[in-house]
């Protein structure tokens, strides 16, 4: 048996455990955690659940981890883990810890087929339905834990998994499809049909618990080159509790923008319920591509110009949308062009609106309004006054009084 022994050794472990440089907070609830964390541009989310209940609870194994050094590869984000996720807050100062988990076997249908005959235990899972205004879901993560580098090629492979299902417009639907994928190693931004786990991302050898690496071999013969994506943690140290780590990886999925689909984020360790696993999801990173957003559009604000007329220049942002309308507010000027300019007759507070079309996006227009104020500039007169005086004083005392207007200072000689 794996952990009878080591799970001691794990818990003794817990008495003299460091902080480490990831700060994890697990108060608030899944439900939060996914809409104000998790969520990024081109999304909109529906029926968020965890392990198949209301996600509106707070729940241990789930929080929110701050990261300012990247030592996960990533800087913030939504965490889940097999156990107490606040265990990714501790420094690494035992090669294998627990927190929280139960003994029971759990059942799950798209992850007891990737472990069987196994059993799973301690799983988490958030899911929810989403609807995309872009044609392509990406996020980013990485995958870490206890179970290395001891348990490679083991039966103890701690698994995860994220699953879509909806219409593929590649043709077909995703059936709860795995896109947690091996990325190529030779071709950038293209993927294998190997899901990531611990048998699969590793140091590119077996553990001692391990006879050989024919468990490895069954899943992908080329496991060991995928080595490269993987990040040891240093024994002791106080970048994070798990031994080891994928290296931050991205997710690709094609979609049809306006359709529903549902994601279901798992975790659960394999075998026993010992030594926890973690997933880390960038923030902000689950989103699509193709959103319009008007907000874009490069408007000056505040504009002191000397004399009339007043002219303006105005363009349509770093990315600009294939057509464009703009309206300046003066009951007066509007164009078609990217980047038009506009005389304005005389200075004041105008209301500019930003119309970005593009009638291959899902949703083909976006509008936005800018406030533009024309602030015409103090001209400097500089004018003094002379009190009126007998000449034929012996001697004279003369208040001069500044009458002008635009001076920041005066000198008088």
């Amino acid at each position: 048996m794996k952990k009878i022994t080591l799970g001691l050794i794990a818990i003794l472990g817990l008495s003299n455990l460091g902080i480490s440089q990831v700060v994890i907070d697990n108060s608030n609830t899944v439900e939060w955690y996914v809409q104000n964390v998790l969520l990024g541009s081109g999304v909109s989310v529906a029926n968020i659940t965890f392990n198949g209940a209301p996600a509106n609870l707070v729940e241990n194994k789930v929080g929110q981890f701050t990261d300012l050094t990247s030592t996960i590869g990533l800087p913030s984000g939504l965490a889940m883990g097999t156990g107490n996720i606040a265990l990714a807050g501790d420094a690494n100062t035992s090669g294998g810890q627990s927190s929280g988990g139960d003994s029971n076997v759990n059942t799950d249908l798209d992850l007891n087929p990737i472990v069987a005959p196994n059993n799973i235990y301690d799983k988490c899972v958030i899911e929810f339905d989403f609807k995309p205004t872009g044609d392509t879901l990406s996020f980013n993560y990485s995958f870490g834990s206890e179970e290395y580098d001891e348990y490679v090629c083991s039966n103890y492979n701690d698994v995860f998994g994220f699953f879509i299902t909806g219409n593929n417009p590649s043709g077909g639907t995703y059936n709860s499809q795995n896109i947690a994928l091996v990325p190529d190693t030779l071709l950038p931004g293209v993927f294998t049909t190997t899901p990531v786990a611990i048998n699969t991302i590793n140091n590119g050898s077996f553990g001692f618990s391990a006879p050989d690496g024919s468990l490895c071999d069954a899943i992908d013969p080329n496991w060991a080159s995928y080595s490269i994506f993987f990040k040891p943690s240093l024994a002791f140290s106080t970048d994070y509790a798990y031994d080891g780590r994928t290296r931050a990886l991205p997710v690709f999925a094609l979609v049809n923008c306006g359709e529903s689909y549902h994601i279901k984020l798992a975790v659960a360790d394999v075998g026993d319920n010992g030594f926890d696993s973690g997933v880390f999801l960038e923030a902000g990173s689950f989103s699509t591509n193709g959103l319009l957003d008007a907000t874009t559009a490069n408007v000056p604000s505040n504009i002191s110009i000397c004399d009339p007329p007043f002219d303006v220049n105005f363009t349509s942002g770093p990315n600009p949308p294939p057509e464009s309308y703009w309206e300046f507010g003066d009951g007066v000027g509007t164009s078609t062009q990217q980047n038009p300019s506009s005389t304005y007759a005389d200075s004041g507070s105008y209301t500019v609106m930003f119309v970005a079309i593009d009638s291959t996006a899902c949703v083909g227009t976006d509008t936005a309004y800018f406030n533009v104020e024309l602030i015409q500039a103090e001209v400097l007169d500089a004018q003094f006054l002379i009190p009126p005086y007998d000449p034929c004083q012996a001697s004279l005392s003369v208040d001069f009084s500044f009458t002008g207007t635009g001076a920041d200072s005066l000198y008088w000689s």
